[in-house]
């Protein structure tokens, strides 16, 4: 029998009077000792065994008892069953005399189920005994009395090798009683101390020797499992009680069973599916055991192909696996079937196609694309420019081209090609000339190609058509110049998103929110550092208006534009002056001079005392956030800016030997100023919006004076 804790033996302690055996001659037996009262010349008995501490029915338990004396003794065996209430004598009467003090042993055979009290006499040989027994079996000098209880045997047929979470459970069961018989199942989770009835209580009476199934139901939960099936006589409470307020029982078998999870893939990522590649492939099921993978792929309807050599390696089921595929992969459109199942098992899965068996399977679609070469020419366009691509494809033999035009961030694509070419070599470098009328602004254009005389294996979303692969890029096209308007270009080796990153990795850029200088977010920061946001923009594009002197303004411009601004009216000669020598955009100067003295009425523009001197600042030099009237006047007292005039010399100076003019960083415009891409670690402020917060006045100037000279330098990145 299992030694299982739940159903341990108990042995009944009430002791019937008839087995105490209160046996009396001319005395009174001690009710609670195990030997009657003998003279000290009388037998005792000293010692008796079993041959089994189990005993099942129809089975012979062997009884050995032991004497304390070496004359000859005999012995008598009684055994008492608790179903009917009745002793019977076992080997009718006593045995011949033997040897005390040599073990005696017998045969006790043929017991049914069921709970006994064995009691063994002994005698002097040849004695009536000196104790009698009180119901009349008669008389001895001693015995001694124990429990033992007949099993039944219980046989249960092992579930299926493989049971998973949810799964439909059932169990046969049959024990060797003659006669009608109950059984019941529990279930106990490992390491919980709960144990669940799965049969509702005891089933109705059945027949004990006939094999019966129970239906035990799911297990919602996988895991390990012990599993109890006990069995009991019809009409009878059983022989065990359970120490746990679970009933009784006759027996019990208890086994453990592993109960799987249905593992799913959660992710299958695969990567490089280019031509003559061995792609990788990631994947991540939902559970935390141990799992194993296996891949197939499969080509336009072909056969499947394990790409993987069987499963793996049991690996953890909640940790990424990667592995590579052994099949180098051509142009076309595939799917891969990606298995699981948990370590170990077979699956519950079969394919109907004789591939093996899985718990679950997920299927993906991939393009394995070819890869295509472009570059375009010239890399800036002008206004009415022809833009020429030359496109390449290595890896296939012929193909056909398509290109489309899309305006701005529209999703309305034109065909610039009017339809595919016609097939050329893809090893071969093969030009395109688009000629929309291209007018000034932000274009993405779309160059699709498709293997010669094929449908293609991607499908456009938006009903455009389908091609093997694309490569999109952005075009920026500038307007013409004209009259006193001109455009110049300054290319730079980055892309606008490596930009941004050196300017994430720099000093925090601040915006002004409610007041208050907060942080600005990354979103925010390229929305004003994209370029192509204001180029064509009649007031952005003065962000990019050339820095450095040219003719075309008068002082009386300035004077007209300083009017009613403070400390700085008619200062305009002073500015065409100090622009002239600093060799800086006069409107320019100005604008940056109104903006930092809140147009001429800042305390720093108005004067500040220092050490008895009044200074003046007039582009905020030196003015640190912390305190700027202090910093900047401090700064304005070590350069002697001790009048409006010197301030604005001053200033001019400043700015052209650290930013417009300085041979190292040669920032000749606003964005250059604020951005400075090939050096973001030397920038004039902070404020995300410095640069757009001086081109309105820049441009309300330069509208003042229309014959003003406009030169515009425009950035170009990768």
């Amino acid at each position: 029998m299992n030694d299982i804790s739940i159903l341990r033996k108990v042995v009944i302690a009430a002791v019937f009077a008839f087995i105490i055996m209160a046996l009396q001659q001319n005395v009174q037996a001690a009710t609670g000792s195990q030997t009657g009262q003998v003279t000290s010349t009388n037998p005792k008995i000293v010692s008796v065994t079993r041959s089994s501490d189990v005993v099942f029915q129809n089975d012979t338990l062997k009884i050995g008892v032991l004497s304390n004396v070496s004359s000859n003794v005999q012995y008598r065996f009684w055994i008492y069953s608790y179903d009917d209430g009745k002793w019977r004598d076992l080997f009718n009467g006593y045995s011949t005399p033997v040897s005390g003090n040599q073990k005696y042993e017998v045969n006790v055979n043929n017991l049914s189920v069921g709970k006994y009290k064995i009691s063994v006499w002994v005698k002097t040989a040849g004695t009536t005994g000196s104790i009698k027994s009180s119901i009349g079996l008669g008389s001895c000098d001693d015995y001694y009395a124990f429990d033992e209880n007949c099993n039944p045997k219980i046989n249960v047929q092992n579930l299926s090798s493989q049971i998973y979470q949810n799964d439909d459970v059932t169990l046969t069961a049959q024990s060797d009683i003659a006669g009608k018989v109950q059984y019941r199942v529990f279930v106990n989770k490992l390491n919980t101390n709960e144990w669940l009835d799965k049969s509702n209580g005891y089933s109705s009476p059945v027949d004990g020797t006939t094999p019966f199934t129970i239906d035990i139901g799911k297990f919602s939960d996988y895991g390990d499992y012990r599993i109890s099936v006990w069995v009991k006589r019809y009409g009878k409470e059983g022989i065990y009680t359970s120490n746990i307020g679970l009933g009784g029982c006759d027996n019990y078998y208890c086994f453990s069973k592993h109960i799987n999870p249905i593992p799913q893939i959660k992710s299958a990522q695969i990567n490089n599916m280019t031509i003559g590649s061995n792609p990788s492939i990631k994947l991540l099921s939902n559970i935390s055991e141990k799992v194993q993978y296996r891949v197939f792929i499969n080509k336009s309807g072909n056969n499947w192909d394990d790409v993987t050599g069987g499963y793996s390696s049991p690996v953890n089921g909640n940790v990424y696996y990667t592995t590579k595929l052994n099949e180098k992969l051509s142009s076309g459109k595939y799917r891969i079937s990606v298995w699981v199942k948990n370590a170990g098992t077979d699956g519950k899965l079969v394919s109907n196609q004789g591939l093996g068996s899985c718990d679950n399977y997920y299927v993906l679609e991939k393009v394995c694309a070819p890869t295509i070469n472009v570059t375009s020419s010239p890399s800036s366009l002008i206004e009415g420019d022809t833009l020429k691509l030359n496109v390449s494809t290595p890896e296939l033999n012929e193909v056909q081209y398509r290109v489309f035009v899309s305006s701005g961030s529209s999703n309305i694509w034109t065909d610039a090609t009017n339809g595919y070419t016609s097939p050329v070599s893809g090893s071969a470098s093969y030009e395109l000339s688009i000629n929309p009328p291209f007018k000034p602004g932000k274009y993405r254009v779309s160059i699709w190609v498709k293997e010669a005389n094929t449908e293609g294996n991607i499908q456009s979303s938006q009903g455009l058509g389908s091609c093997d692969n694309y490569y999109c890029f952005t075009q920026v096209v500038n307007p013409k110049s004209s009259g006193n308007i001109s455009y110049t270009q300054t290319n730079y080796g980055y892309t606008i998103q490596q930009v941004l990153n050196m300017e994430l990795s720099q000093q925090p850029v601040y915006e002004n929110s409610n007041g208050q200088w907060v942080a600005a977010d990354s979103n925010t920061i390229l929305k004003y550092l994209d370029p192509t946001n204001y180029i064509n923009d009649v007031f952005g594009r003065f962000e990019f208006l050339k820095l450095t002197y040219y003719d075309g303004i008068s002082a009386d411009d300035i004077n007209n534009v300083l009017r009613g601004k403070g400390v700085l009216e008619n200062k305009g000669a002073v500015f065409l002056q100090a622009a002239a020598n600093s060799n800086i955009n006069p409107m320019y100067l100005v604008s940056h001079a109104l903006l930092e003295t809140g147009n001429g009425t800042s305390n720093l523009a108005t004067g500040i005392t220092v050490n008895g001197k009044t200074v003046y600042n007039m582009f905020g030099i030196g003015a640190y956030d912390a305190n700027a009237d202090y910093y900047g006047s401090q700064y304005a007292y070590s350069q002697g800016w001790f009048s409006v005039d010197a301030a604005i010399n001053g200033g001019a100076k400043f700015v052209s030997s650290s930013y417009i003019n300085n041979p190292n960083y040669n920032q000749d415009t606003l964005y250059k100023m604020r951005w400075n891409p090939n050096d973001p670690s030397h920038q004039y402020a902070t404020d995300v919006k410095w640069a757009i917060n001086q081109i309105y006045n820049i441009k309300s100037l330069y509208d003042l004076c229309p014959a003003a000279k406009l030169i515009f330098d425009l950035p170009n990145f990768k």
